[in-house]
């Protein structure tokens, strides 16, 4: 048995993400900005993982990773609408996060 077996599951990182995100925005983080630093967070480490500390990507790259960030986006919409639905709601159009301007710092990750 090696240790990704072991591993947390996608989701349950996600819940660890999310539930630190919502502490943020209970201390008083308005939720658009929290939701930028999470965008940005997310890019830094993609960047990390692909191509380490001292790397970056190439256009391909920035595209593969927008590609993949996209199609989860677009399930997740999918999953939440055919909730909202099923409550009898109706699924309405909001506005995206207001980028937030990081500093260009990006540290080691």
């Amino acid at each position: 048995m090696s240790a990704q077996d072991n591993a947390p599951s996608i989701s349950e990182l996600s819940t660890r993400f999310i539930e630190l995100a919502n502490q943020i925005k209970d201390e008083g983080v308005d939720v658009k900005r929290v939701s930028s630093a999470l965008m940005q967070a997310s890019a830094i480490y993609a960047t990390y993982a692909a191509a380490g500390n001292q790397g970056y990507l190439q256009e391909s790259g920035v595209k593969r990773v927008a590609d993949v960030y996209l199609n989860g986006l677009r399930e997740i919409q999918k999953v939440k609408k055919a909730s909202a639905e099923q409550e009898g709601l109706k699924a309405r159009e909001s506005t995206a996060p207001t980028p937030v301007d990081g500093g260009g710092e990006s540290g080691d990750r």
